[in-house]
């Protein structure tokens, strides 16, 4: 799922200025968005999610270029 959501994100970059996904990820599931090249925010949102980054436009240039 989360590659479709990326692919996704990827083609409406070519119609909109979308250069970071973020997310709110349980403490649990850091380490499975950290496969897919997200960094943890340094300023915490929500006292029981992790907000995380990714930067699209490095990310796609890695995989899909």
């Amino acid at each position: 799922m989360i590659i479709a959501a990326l692919k996704r994100a990827y083609e409406l970059t070519r119609h909109i200025g979308c250069c970071v996904i973020t997310v709110d990820a349980k403490v649990d599931a850091t380490g499975f968005y950290e496969k897919y090249s997200f960094f943890m925010a340094k300023k915490k949102i929500y006292p029981d999610t992790v907000t995380m980054y990714l930067n699209l436009t490095q990310y796609i240039k890695h995989n899909f270029e």
